[in-house]
Order: C-alpha cells, then structure tokens, then sequence
C-alpha cells in the first residue's frame, strides 16, 4: 500500500530510476536492474509497499499484485549502495538539537516520528475503500465543484425544492411522463383555484393552446370543455348534472344545440356502423333537416356512408305537429295483433259499444273459388281478389261454372279468411250471366264459404240454374271475418 513518511531503505540513497508507462492490465515489468529490498516503485505518484502490492526478487523484473490500467505512470527506482561523509549519529543529533524539556509540547522526541507501516496504517484508513475517481483530495475537491462552501451551496437548493409529501409549487410545474398514484387515497389530484378564476388544465401542441378543461370560478359550479382552435365551449355539465353539447345553458341531462338551417348543422346524434358488410348503414337522429321543426331520421347512402350531411337519406321525419311521414320504405308492424290505435277518438254517439279501435292488419291478394256444394264441380276461375282491412274482407270473382244437371244448391268455397261468429252474416251482390238474373251470396257466421241466393225469390240457386251453358257468374261485396 503507498503511504507518507521516511523510506526504509535510507541506507542506499544512490538512485537510479526507470519510468514508462503501463499497458491495460500489465502485471509485470521487466528489463530492470536492482538489488532486491532496495528498491521503490511509484504507480501515478503512490508509493507502493514491497511485497504487498509487488513482488521484486530476482533483480531484473518486478510482478505486481493488482494489474496496471493503461497509461499508469510507473517509476521504479534502484536504491544504490553509497558510503556516508562526515555526519551527525543519532546521539549527537539529540544533543546538538533536542535540548527542550520533553514537557515542552512544542517539541517531540525525533523518534516519535510515524514508521512506515503506521503510516501505511493511517494512509489505508483514510482512503479505505473509495473509489479509484475519488481516493485524493483533489478528486475529491472537483467532484465537490472545489466549492469551499459547498454545505452552504446544498442546504441553499434543497431549500428551493418542494416537499415530497404535500408540496406546493408557486410557478409553473413541467412534468414529462408523469404519473400520478392516489395509493390507498381517493384522491390523485387536487386542483383548488380562487374565487373569481377558472380552476383549469390546459392542453397545448407545439406550445399552441388547442383545448382546456376548466371548473368555472364565477359561482355556477359548472365544469366546461372549451375549444380554443374555434374559439367555443364544447361541452359543460352543469351544477344540477345536465350536459351541454355547444350548449353553455343545458335544460336535460343532455342537451345538444344546433342549427336547424341545414342537416349538416343541426342538433343530432350519430350513430355509426364499423361492420364492413356491404349493407351496413350509419344512421343518425337530428332536429331539422327536412325542415324547420322537424325530427328527423336519416341514414348514410352507402355503407361508409355520412349520415350526418347532405348525402344522407331522410327516412322518416315527425313534424312539430306531431304528423309522421316515412318518406322511403314501408311501416311495419312486426307483431300479429298490433298495429294503429285509435282509441283517444271514441264512438261518436253514446250508444256505442265499441270494444276496439286497433287497426291491427291489412292484406291484398288473390283467392280460389271451389264448389263445396258436394257435387264435384270444376269452376273456372277469371278473377278471384280480396282486401282486408282490419277484420273487414272485401272480395270479388268471376267464375263460369260447367253445364250440369246436378240440382243441388250451390255453394262456393275458398274464402280467403273464415267469416266471424256470433249471428254475424253478411252478403255478396252479383248476377249471373246465364239469364241475367241477379243474386245474392249468403256468408254465414263462422265459415268460409258462401251460398248463392236469388234475390227476388230468396231461395237457393241450384247448380244445374246458376251458370246454365258454362256462362260465368260474377259477385263482389264484403264480410266481417273472424
């Protein structure tokens, strides 16, 4: 270990020295010439300690215990023997120097002086295990900014900075990345203004105010999303909870404002389709539109489709009046036994026993007129329709019956829906082309069939009278089906 103090080999003064400088990791140096114990050797000024930190032995080479780093200065030096001149011994040393009293605390005795080995001692103590960047005073001193006051320097920044727990900043505070753990608490952040001043947050991009979220100071409690790019409030919720969409006074919980002028402008909600099928639509509700007023239901052209613009398609539209218009499509009722309720109009004299006044089903078609008088007659048939409205059937047909001589009474069957019961009748008005006469057709309660009269004599038309040659029979007329 390098230490401070005498040199134990004093006795061979004579010097000659040998430097050079180390390669990374070099452990031995050879190429020396010595006398093994007389001899010194200096790494970067340190004197190092024979055996310990080299080994020196054979006189030409030397071995060191820790290996060099490149660029150590190293410095070896061969202690020569020489013969003393005219000189002073210890004893006369003492004599001629040490003449104090030994109580003299000015003086010490010469030989209280630090051998090597304490001051090797001391020296290992003081450096302990520092650092190689940091085991000399100056070192030391530059890695301090060789400020004499640093103490001062430190207690002085420290004193500048905010507390970890509950510090209060009185400028502005950057932070990049930062995040914020509420831990065991519920609350992360707490931002307190004063009276009379927005509590806000602010957003910038490229140091450009582009939005902030602010809880007005001016006592409405109300909290706002302003836009600064347009220079407009986005959003407020307000102190009793309802939301303003560019609406700074929201009267419902949601409240969107708008311009009815174009469809583009007004008051609406959008909602959009990600699917990419083909038939895949975004549909959106607005007020206005179509027109002033009105409610309106719209959806996009294609399947990527603005529903929200001039492209959309008006579907269905209420007015301030209250008046429904499906502009495009048909109303459906997807359930049996629904359908238009009039109920708030009433019967218009007090003796009506109306028990419904749903209008619960419409249908158009065709049907089939059959003989179901049991004579097994084949009718043609020409025309065969029907319309139903509600449970009001409207039919007509026109058949030719064949040439027979079957005098049962006729029968026509096949109506399209079974008539209703309860002593409910009704008739069907027509004539038959065989000899012009005109007739009747009963419909009875509860059946789907019909029974040809004539109509001057009430009776029942026998097949073999009815369609006489093959001539046809037209009828038409209406019957309450069940």
């Amino acid at each position: 270990m390098s230490y401070l103090g005498r040199s134990a080999k004093l006795s061979r003064k004579t010097q000659e020295k040998t430097s050079f400088l180390a390669t990374a990791g070099q452990t031995v140096a050879t190429g020396l010439s010595y006398v093994a114990t007389f001899v010194e050797v200096h790494v970067n000024g340190i004197l190092l300690t024979d055996t310990s930190d080299y080994t020196a032995t054979n006189g030409n080479s030397i071995t060191f215990t820790v290996a060099l780093s490149l660029n150590d200065e190293v410095t070896v030096i061969a202690l020569k023997t020489f013969v003393l001149a005219d000189h002073y011994s210890k004893t006369e040393s003492d004599a001629a120097h040490y003449t104090k009293a030994a109580s003299d605390a000015r003086f010490e005795p010469i030989d209280s002086a630090y051998t090597k080995a304490e001051a090797d001692a001391n020296l290992a103590a003081l450096v302990d295990s520092s650092p190689a960047a940091l085991n000399t005073l100056n070192e030391l001193a530059a890695a301090l900014g060789d400020d004499a006051a640093f103490s001062t320097t430190v207690t002085n920044s420290i004193a500048t900075k905010a507390p970890i727990a509950s510090p209060t900043f009185t400028g502005n505070a950057t932070a990049s990345g930062l995040i914020i753990n509420s831990g065991a608490s519920n609350q992360a952040l707490l931002l307190d203004g004063s009276t009379g001043y927005n509590t806000a947050i602010n957003f910038k991009n490229n140091n450009v105010h582009k939005w902030t979220v602010q809880a007005l100071g001016d006592g409405s409690n109300a909290f706002r999303f302003y836009n600064y790019t347009t220079n407009t409030e986005s959003l407020r919720i307000d102190s009793s909870g309802n939301v303003g969409i560019a609406n700074s006074s929201p009267l419902a919980k949601l409240d969107i404002q708008g311009d009815t002028t174009s469809f583009t402008n007004m008051a609406k909600i959008y909602l959009t389709d990600v699917n990419s099928n083909a038939n895949s639509r975004n549909w959106s509700i607005g007020n206005g539109g179509s027109a002033y007023g009105n409610l309106t239901f719209a959806v996009s052209a294609a399947a990527d489709g603005n529903a929200g613009d001039g492209t959309a398609v008006n579907k269905l539209t209420i007015d301030s009046a209250g008046n429904t218009s499906v502009l495009t499509g048909n109303l459906v009722i997807g359930t049996s036994g629904k359908g238009i309720d009039f109920s708030a109009t009433g019967g218009p004299n007090s003796g009506s026993t109306g028990t419904s006044e749903l209008l619960d089903d419409y249908e158009e078609g065709t049907w089939t007129p059959t003989d179901v008088s049991g004579a097994g007659l084949t009718l043609t048939t020409h025309g065969a329709h029907y319309t139903k409205v509600g449970n009001l059937v409207h039919i007509s047909l026109y058949v030719n019956y064949p040439s027979t001589s079957n005098s049962t009474a006729s029968a026509i069957g096949g109506l399209p829906f079974t008539a209703k019961g309860g002593n409910s009748y009704s008739y069907i008005s027509g004539r038959s082309a065989t000899n012009g006469v005109a007739m009747t057709a009963q419909v009875n309660s509860s059946n789907s069939h019909m029974e040809p009269h004539d109509i001057v004599t009430d009776s029942r038309i026998p097949n073999n009278s009815i369609g006489t040659g093959g001539t046809h029979i037209l009828l038409s007329g209406t019957y309450n089906a069940a």
